[in-house]
């Protein structure tokens, strides 16, 4: 009889502490839920208004996904030896990006990397812009 008491006595004390904690975590989502993540709110916010500024143009989404289509059909192959490569494919691809996005390529710092890797940067608008990615 003594074992049997302090075996429920034992697991009382067990659930007591689990039932903390699983209020504690329900109480912490319930809050996650309710409340506004207002940090991401005010970066979402400051996103959205330097895109405002600088893009004011609505976009065509059939031509954008013409022109996604069209990028996606370049075969640029890339493999452990150069010589392997279809150079032409490559070129051929960076004509049509500065072709069909010739803002972008105007104002884009190309980075020469040696192969026919395209890497670029875009300054911010706005030297307080932070880097998005």
């Amino acid at each position: 009889m003594a074992k049997g008491r302090k075996r429920r006595s034992l697991i009382l004390w067990l659930s007591i502490p689990f039932a903390a904690l699983i209020t504690l975590l329900a109480l912490m989502a319930l809050r996650l839920m309710l409340l506004p993540d207002t940090a991401h709110s005010e970066k979402q916010q400051a996103i959205t208004g330097a895109m405002a500024g600088a893009y004011s143009h609505p976009i065509d989404g059939e031509a954008a996904l013409m022109r996604l289509s069209q990028a996606l059909q370049f075969q640029t192959i890339s493999t452990e030896n150069p010589a392997d490569r279809d150079a032409s494919a490559f070129a051929a691809f960076h004509a049509f990006l500065a072709d069909h996005f010739p803002l972008v390529h105007a104002r884009a710092e190309r980075i020469d990397l040696g192969s026919d890797a395209l890497f670029s940067s875009l300054r911010a608008a706005s030297p307080h812009c932070r880097v998005l990615f």
